[in-house]
């Protein structure tokens, strides 16, 4: 009789457990997944919200860092302060001009990239029209006719001119010039683009002949008495030859 009663009080508190385990599954992981999901969910936002703190923060050093020690050219960038400590400390103007000239290159530098990157993301006209007007700033500064122009404010004739020269110099690709001549003269034979590479070559050919040209009558007709309109007709022969030259 104990035997039984055991038994069978063993299987009530059986199918009990089993009732009450089944409730309590049915019942308690719902409130338990949303509370473990909304926990979840804050945690994400809080780690979200200083990673992005975090992540602004070291994205603009690390922009400014990667500015300054990317290019070997913006140690210079230390003329900067240089040449504002020189002209207020009104010192010799040969050292202010010198700090400010060593300035001015990484200055240009990062105007020309930063206008570069600029025109990459926007339109190619809106582009186009930013790297034109930003890349020519330096020279807008330096060499306008406006009354806060520096250069020419300072009566500083010769820095324009020498600018003018160098700016003329880049136009007629130099470089690219130099390169052709001195693998034409050495027998070797570049791997280029057949087409462009003609193309540019054409351009310096052009540029030289536009500035020769003019040049070599205005020198005649300061040395020999030309008159006017012959060094006019001339220049007009000299302008119809290179529109037979551009022609395909």
């Amino acid at each position: 009789m104990s035997w039984r009663n055991r038994d069978s009080i063993q299987r009530a508190l059986h199918v009990w457990s089993s009732i009450s385990e089944g409730f309590r599954r049915r019942t308690w992981p719902r409130t338990s997944i949303i509370a473990a999901q909304s926990l979840a969910e804050r945690l994400d936002r809080n780690e979200d919200e200083n990673c992005a703190e975090r992540e602004t923060s070291a994205t603009f050093t690390w922009q400014i860092r990667a500015i300054l020690l990317s290019f070997l050219m913006n140690t210079l960038l230390v003329f900067v302060l240089a040449g504002i400590g020189t002209y207020l400390a009104r010192m010799s103007p040969l050292l202010v001009f010198a700090c400010n000239a060593l300035a001015i290159v990484p200055l240009s530098a990062l105007l020309t990239d930063a206008t570069e990157r600029i025109a990459t993301e926007a339109l190619n006209t809106i582009g186009a029209l930013l790297n034109i007007s930003f890349s020519n700033l330096v020279e807008l500064i330096l060499f306008n006719n406006n009354p806060s122009s520096i250069a020419l404010a300072n009566n500083q004739i010769y820095i324009v001119q020498a600018s003018i020269l160098g700016s003329i110099l880049v136009n007629l690709l130099l470089i690219l010039s130099s390169a052709l001549l001195a693998s034409s003269i050495a027998d070797i034979d570049p791997v280029y683009n057949t087409i462009e590479a003609q193309l540019l070559a054409c351009l310096p050919f052009i540029s030289i002949f536009v500035i020769l040209v003019p040049v070599s009558h205005l020198l005649l007709a300061l040395y020999y008495t030309f008159y006017e309109n012959q060094l006019i007709a001339f220049v007009y022969i000299s302008i119809a030859w290179i529109a037979i030259m551009e022609r395909p």
